[in-house]
């Protein structure tokens, strides 16, 4: 027997799934409703939800309705049947009071699981996926764990959608929140992230809220509208009664045999309205007043309706029942009120100041007039009121001198009983004092609150506690800046950056009066941290020199160390790499003195990047992986994730061959999954995996609407792409174009580089003049003169694709200038270290250039080169535009076997598409070869090689070990690797690369391998 938490009436359900009232001995003479009536057609709706997750796809529903319409009777409903149909349910109940709990119904979930589930099945989720969720298990975690700088919230959110899909491999799992229209921030950012993550996992999360509850400001709307977006959501809007119903209620509730009287039920609809909780009040307030009366079985009416005094509302009905109960149950019930919607016997005891049998005897009335019931465990005394409403009307009735004095001595005896372990309750002695008015114990437990709910990344709640502990603060220069600060800081790691720059703002103000150096240096550098976050790096600069310049007299010290680690940070995005290494190289120096290793691993991992790109690329590559290393070793999670990223990018820009490059950005994945970390960064990383991957099911799984942060913009992007690769332009083309617009928005140049791929969707969309138009910014961005300084739009890996499209644009229009333009951009010369698809750019435009002058063999040699450049490169829309390319050109060659090449052109394309279940994209394709009258493969067809680059110069006869190496090369393996396979030595496998070289004439690895597919 499951005994279900805080219900309108306490419950059991039995293996049957059946439910009925926790009760010892039924008193027949109790005035009982049935537990549903009129929500047939609802309840199917529900078990239909159920059925689809039970077939493995993920689900939301949303039980909506004003307050007492009988959501949570449906959903007691719903867990008993969940339960008889073998799922697993775990339910969670936000409150008004626990509102500034972090994810508060999912704390009590995570223990439900702990509860419910074989403790090894919870214990190696925990340990393999979620090990963050150890934090809200203070008796588990060894105590409180300080959470890193910038660690964001979504290390909780992936946690918890880690464990919940584990939890539902064995059989489908049922997440019930009730009460959501109480949740507090954390929890109501943690939803959707849930609805998107667990979508492809058997997971049904089914939420209640009260719909005349959401005023406009209401912070549930806009989650509300999230997932109601999301065809995978199912709302339920609860009616109220109809007069049938009613009649149906009304019988049901009083025992009749036959309906009640018209007259009697229009008098009961004219005032309750056909709210079933307002329904039952009024006919038990009516049976206690002696207006029903008990007679055969049933209760019976022996008065004219019109001599029965029928409550006029909820509050009404439940204060007259509250009332006839003698004066100690009465203050009882009130202090009860004032704990919660939940309470303990003793607790209420306590603060009740009565003796134990006479406050037994005040909750066994309270019980037997069926305003509280019993909850959990009965060996824990543990009640709770009946309805939210019944709470609320107990509430009405008190004076608000009263309610401050209950409060304060709710918080006393919480405090007394907490002693030591005060942080755990800080939420709780934070709202009791506030109420009770104590400004000084409830500001000490607002900061306590917020530090508590910032150790499980519960930054909104932080900022809330904070906000309210500012207020309350006294006129004390010191005390206002360190709370202030700690708003800033709060509100930074949320992403709340204006709201940080503002409090940041007047904290450093007030430490500049105090004449405070270390405080004043850490607002600064928060400010420019605020400004880097949303983009505007001019400001962020500004702010970082500030801060570098206030701190310089400390000497030292973490608060410099991080304002030359900002600073450095700063520098690399304006690109002002002497400046990099400057500031990086202090920051590196200052974060070995002082030990402030997040800093220290941040700005070598910059300066190592710097180094690598600029030419030394052993020596940065070096220090970045030491920066690994270091955060590794110092378990800083966030700053390895960092070194990683950029590990990753440095592999790219310098054109390491793609195992190289995948093994570095898996590593950092894997790395990221262990401990449930996700930020705006490690997703758009995750994103474009998973599109390169083709696996477009988990793109769209990760992707989140933009957040003010550049990051999530970029994942804009490739969502927006393969959305309408999959669905057709129409709507994606908007969002790119805003997503595009918010990054150049950030005033920094070279984020046109980044910004460009949106002349990659124009062109899918078919609209040549547009792809030219996004394109044009990056050629602007290219001319400028300081471009030259370090190409750093020549090393990113976008550019050169959007030079593709942009020449294809150009010759589609007939634009001269244009063409040429692009020519000379991409042909100017080769720079150190390019990506391949940089370098695919570049020959591409000799294809084009060739394929217009008429020297088809040329542009067909030159194109196979293109193809194995992008497949290097990973960019598999430009891969495929370029295959096409190659085939029109095979096509207009017309020799023998050029349209069978044509045709394995299309063949090659196809399956990466089909994979990624793109059909729009598909439909085109299907188009394209249908105008060509080239057979559309049904099935992957192998490629031949022979015919990849037909007319490719002849080969210089090779050694027999030398073509064995030639052929590694062209599967894209380093020296290291080709030394491993033949077991030589790596400079001997390098020489035999070399000696390659020579005798074919090339200059790259990607000709050898064109040569090696040309030669069969």
């Amino acid at each position: 027997m499951v005994a279900y938490p805080c219900c309108e009436n306490a419950l059991t359900v039995s293996s049957a799934g059946q439910v009925r009232p926790v009760i010892a001995e039924r008193n027949e003479r109790r005035l009982v409703a049935p537990e549903l009536v009129g929500r047939e057609v609802d309840l199917e709706t529900l078990e239909a939800a159920l059925a689809g997750t039970a077939a493995g796809n993920g689900r939301v529903l949303l039980i909506a309705g004003d307050a007492g319409i009988g959501k949570t009777a449906l959903l007691r409903s719903f867990v008993a049947r969940a339960r008889s149909a073998r799922a697993a349910v775990l339910v969670g109940e936000c409150s008004e009071t626990g509102a500034a709990r972090p994810f508060g119904p999912f704390v009590e979930i995570l223990g439900s699981a702990l509860a419910t589930y074989p403790r090894d099945v919870v214990e190696k989720s925990l340990q393999s996926h979620a090990r963050e969720l150890v934090r809200f298990l203070p008796e588990r975690s060894g105590g409180p764990i300080e959470p890193s700088g910038g660690t964001e919230r979504f290390q909780s959110h992936e946690s918890f959608a880690m464990l919940f899909a584990d939890l539902a491999r064995s059989k489908p799992l049922v997440l019930a929140v009730d009460d959501v229209h109480f949740a507090d921030p954390a929890t109501l950012e943690l939803l959707p992230y849930l609805a998107r993550r667990l979508r492809d996992d058997p997971v049904l999360i089914v939420l209640t809220h009260r719909a005349d509850e959401l005023h406009r400001l209401h912070a549930l709307r806009s989650v509300l509208a999230e997932l109601e977006r999301s065809p995978r959501t199912t709302v339920v809007r609860l009616r109220p009664l109809d007069s049938a119903q009613t009649s149906d209620m009304v019988q049901a509730t009083l025992g009749l045999v036959h309906p009640p009287t018209s007259e009697f039920r229009r008098a009961l609809d004219e005032v309750c309205e056909g709210n079933p909780f307002f329904i039952e009040e009024v006919l038990k307030t009516l049976a206690e007043r002696g207006d029903l009366v008990y007679r055969n079985g049933a209760w019976q009416r022996d008065k004219d309706v019109g001599d029965i005094a029928i409550p006029d509302s909820v509050s009404g009905a439940v204060e007259q029942r509250v009332h006839a109960l003698a004066a100690d149950a009465q203050r009882a019930l009130r202090v009860a009120a004032v704990i919660g919607r939940r309470f303990d016997f003793d607790l209420l005891q306590q603060v009740c100041e009565l003796p134990e049998r006479t406050v037994l005897d005040a909750v066994t009335a309270a019980r037997e007039a069926q305003l509280i019931v019993g909850i959990g465990d009965p060996r824990r005394d543990q009640f709770a009121f009946r309805h939210a409403l019944t709470r609320e009307a107990v509430l009405a009735g008190l004076l608000q001198r009263e309610q401050r004095s209950l409060h304060g001595a709710v918080g006393a005896e919480l405090e007394r009983r907490a002693g030591s372990g005060a942080a755990a309750a800080a939420d709780a002695l934070a709202y009791h004092f506030d109420e009770a008015g104590d400004v000084e114990r409830a500001l000490r437990y607002h900061v306590l609150a917020a530090t508590e709910a910032s150790r499980v990344f519960a930054f909104t709640a932080a900022v809330s506690h904070l906000e309210r502990a500012c207020t309350l603060a006294p006129v004390d220069p010191a005390i206002l800046a360190a709370l202030r600060l700690q708003l800033a800081q709060a509100a930074r790691f949320g992403h709340e950056f204006r709201r940080g720059l503002e409090v940041a703002d007047m904290a450093r103000e007030l430490y500049v009066s105090l004449g405070d150096a270390v405080g004043a240096t850490t607002a600064l550098t928060c400010m420019a941290n605020c400004h880097m976050g949303s983009g505007h790096f001019e400001d962020a600069a500004r702010y970082a020199d500030e801060a570098v310049r206030t701190g310089a007299p400390l000497g030292g010290g973490p608060e410099l160390t991080e304002a030359f680690r900002t600073s450095t940070a700063v520098a690399w995005f304006e690109r002002d790499y002497a400046r990099v290494h400057d500031k990086g190289e202090e920051a590196i120096r200052l974060g070995r003195e002082c030990g402030a290793f997040n800093d220290l691993v941040q700005a070598m991992t910059l300066v190592g990047t710097i180094t690598a790109l600029e030419g030394r690329v052993d020596e940065g590559l070096a220090r970045i992986r030491e920066a690994v290393a270091i955060a590794l070793e110092k378990n800083i999670l966030e700053a390895a994730d960092f070194a990683l990223i950029y590990l990753g990018l440095a592999l790219s820009h310098l054109g390491a061959p793609r195992l190289e490059r995948r093994a570095a950005f898996d590593e950092r994945v894997r790395r990221c999954r262990e401990r449930g970390y996700r930020n705006d960064a490690t997703l758009w990383t995750e994103i474009e995996l998973a599109f390169v991957d083709g696996d477009w099911d988990a793109l769209f799984a990760l992707a989140t609407d933009p957040q003010e942060t550049i990051w999530s913009n970029f994942s804009a992007l490739i969502v927006s792409f393969a959305g309408a690769a999959r669905e057709g332009p129409k709507g994606f083309l908007e969002r790119a174009t805003d997503a595009r617009r918010r990054i150049l928005a950030s005033g920094l140049p070279h984020w046109a580089s980044e910004a460009s791929p949106t002349a990659t969707l124009f062109w899918l969309a078919g609209d040549a003049p547009a792809t030219l138009e996004q394109a044009e910014v990056l050629a602007a961005y290219a001319a400028r003169p300081d471009a030259s300084r370090f190409p750093y739009w020549a090393n990113n890996r976008y550019v050169g694709p959007v030079a593709i499209f942009a020449l294809l644009a150009a010759e589609r229009l007939g634009d001269t200038a244009a063409i040429e333009r692009w020519t000379a951009l991409m042909c100017r010369g080769e720079f150190a270290h390019e990506p391949h698809t940089f370098t695919a750019g570049r020959v591409f435009a000799h294809a084009r250039r060739a394929a217009r002058d008429g020297r088809l063999d040329d542009a067909l040699t030159l194109l196979a080169e293109v193809e194995l450049l992008l497949a290097e490169g990973e960019l598999p829309f430009a891969l495929t535009v370029t295959r096409l390319e190659r085939a029109d050109l095979l096509l207009r060659r017309g020799s023998s076997g050029d349209r069978a090449a044509a045709g394995e052109e299309l063949a090659a394309a196809v399956p990466y598409w089909e994979r990624a279940k793109a059909k729009w994209y598909l439909a085109q394709l299907r188009r394209w070869a249908a105008r060509r009258k080239l057979a559309f493969p049904s099935a992957p067809v192998q490629r031949s090689a022979r015919n990849v680059t037909r007319g490719a110069r002849p080969a210089s006869p090779l050694s027999r070990r030398e073509r064995e190496v030639a052929e590694l090369v062209a599967e894209g393996m380093t020296n290291a690797e080709i030394a491993d396979r033949l077991t030589i030595t790596v400079r001997t496998a390098e020489g035999h690369v070399e000696h390659i070289r020579n005798k074919l004439g090339f200059h790259s690895r990607v000709q050898i391998g064109a040569w090696v597919a040309g030669t069969g």
